[in-house]
């Protein structure tokens, strides 16, 4: 199978399984907030809050492996629904470069209180750290980070939630080597993968 036409299939997938996602979550995220409201009372939820946890980016096909992501994000909710942080985390893909990303998260929640699907996305940079000491390089960097998605918070404390979530991301970097005749070979890398999540926030 080509690359284009892999690239393009793991596009389309990962469109298909974030509709199917979307359209559970918030048929889950209704039936359970109606049961649930008449006993909740009503939360400020606007200020700092503190999120971390891991994303699971899986193999994209032959020759790549599944991949952990940590993160953390640090930012405030301007209004019950609308939040805006900013992250770090640390992407080994070794193949042969590492990743850090750095990146704006924009959060919107469907529902102002209670359980609540919600949309994201992800916007930053990439800075590169040499993975693989055994591959031969002159010099790396970074690229382009985009990560949008939907997923679903899930208030457990006054101050404490977990939150899952699917989406697509799509990292970018390089590297520059020499090869035969002095000749500077620049490999482009870009990883285009369905994003898998779980975490916890904390709103202190």
């Amino acid at each position: 199978m080509s690359y284009s036409k892999s690239k393009t299939l793991s596009i389309f997938a990962g469109c298909i399984l974030a509709s199917m996602m979307l359209t559970l979550l918030t048929g889950v995220a209704n039936t359970v907030f109606a049961q649930s409201s008449a006993s909740e009372t009503p939360q400020d939820q606007t200020g700092y809050f503190l999120q971390s946890g891991i994303d699971i980016l899986p193999s994209a096909g032959p020759g790549s492996s599944t991949t952990p992501r940590v993160l953390i994000v640090n930012g405030h909710r301007f209004t019950p629904q609308t939040s805006v942080g900013v992250g770090i985390g640390f992407t080994p893909y070794n193949t042969p470069l590492s990743l850090i990303p750095f990146f704006f998260d924009f959060n919107y929640r469907l529902i102002k209180q209670g359980i609540s699907p919600i949309l994201f996305i992800r916007a930053g940079y990439n800075f590169t750290v040499k993975g693989d000491d055994s591959f031969l390089m002159d010099s790396h960097t970074g690229g382009l980070l985009l990560h949008p998605g939907i997923g679903l918070e899930i208030p457990i404390a006054e101050q404490f939630g977990l939150y899952v979530s699917a989406g697509y991301n799509i990292d970018n970097s390089s590297y520059v080597f020499e090869t035969w005749g002095n000749r500077t070979v620049i490999n482009d890398l870009s990883y285009r993968r369905v994003a898998l999540s779980i975490g916890f926030k904390l709103t202190p």
